[in-house]
């Protein structure tokens, strides 16, 4: 069973069209837990949830999650841009966990950082 087999969809639904007031609270409520459970990447997010305001107008809703989710591909694309460069050097190129160096590495250091 996930987290999702026991969210209640129409509940939340109902609160809005009946108590929008109460369900601006519940919401923020809940995306600050859920913040509290992120790394700090995901906290800016969900931060910018928490400021945006809700609108009742379709439009405006859609505009605003197309850009949020264009803001997190880009952040996306980054990352895997980093892992597939670090992905693509050689192995002796890559440095070791604590500093120390692979056996295709010298030891000594080089004039230049002498």
């Amino acid at each position: 069973m996930t987290k999702w087999d026991s969210f209640d969809f129409d509940a939340w639904k109902d609160l809005y069209q009946t108590d929008p007031f109460a369900f601006e609270s519940r919401r923020q409520a809940t995306l600050m837990i859920e913040a509290a459970r992120c790394g700090p990447a995901a906290r800016e997010t969900v931060a910018m949830l928490i400021a945006q305001k809700p609108s009742r107008d379709r439009q405006v809703r859609l505009e605003g999650s197309l850009n949020q989710l264009t803001r997190s591909m880009a952040v996306l694309a980054i990352h895997l841009n980093a892992l597939a460069r670090t992905l693509s050097q050689p192995a002796s190129a890559q440095p070791l966990a604590g500093g120390t160096p692979g056996p295709d590495q010298d030891p000594r250091p080089s004039p230049a950082t002498v």
